[in-house]
């Protein structure tokens, strides 16, 4: 999930990328920078509580001058609450037209006006003899918007939007390649993300 790739066409800073993520009760961090090959890796990682969202600001301004984050690409993890996921059929439709088709499509299966909502999608390979289908990923304005703004009002070069379920899939395509396949075991208070991979599926 690259919402932003399409949007922000500034040049990349080249030093590394930061990773923001807003959760229920803090902001989390990751820091890596860019070594041989451009290859990643993690110099920092931190949480911060927050006790109302009126702190995330002031969060932010001490992270971006403690770390000097003016040189750093800015990739945005939205939060459990700020999106939906649902599976479709993929639309009979030229690609072209797939991305109104799938507006149409999910109108009725979000918690939200389509009209008012971000979409992206990415294509589920069929397994098993099932047929492929779409993941769609929606999520609405009135979420997405804040966080641009309070990354872009302290000088972050926000490059990337993703979800917690596509960064989990990152980090484990990092890990070593088992034939068994891996799992990734995500729990918060009060929901829990499970991440099984196996041959790069």
């Amino acid at each position: 999930m690259q919402w932003l790739q399409r949007l922000f066409r500034k040049k990349s800073t080249g030093q590394g990328i930061v990773g923001i993520s807003f959760l229920p009760e803090g902001i989390a961090i990751a820091i890596s920078d860019y070594i041989e090959n451009k290859q990643l890796k993690l110099v920092h990682c931190e949480f911060s509580y927050a006790k109302s969202p009126t702190e995330y600001p002031g969060v932010l301004k001490n992270w971006f001058l403690t770390h000097n984050l003016a040189n750093y690409d800015c990739h945005l993890v939205l939060g459990i609450n700020d999106y939906q996921r649902t599976k479709i059929d993929t639309p009979p439709v030229p690609e072209n037209e797939i991305a109104l088709a799938i507006r149409w499509k999910i109108a009725d299966l979000i918690d939200f006006s389509v009209d008012d909502a971000v979409l992206d999608y990415y294509p589920v390979p069929a397994i098993n003899g099932s047929e492929a289908t779409l993941e769609v990923i929606a999520s609405p304005n009135s979420a997405i918007n804040p966080r641009i703004e309070q990354c872009k009002q302290i000088g972050l070069e926000l490059k990337v939007i993703d979800i917690q379920e596509t960064s989990l899939r990152n980090l484990a395509m990092l890990l070593p390649k088992n034939e068994q396949g891996v799992a990734i075991l995500y729990l918060q208070k009060a929901f829990g993300i499970i991440l099984i991979q196996k041959n790069e599926i």
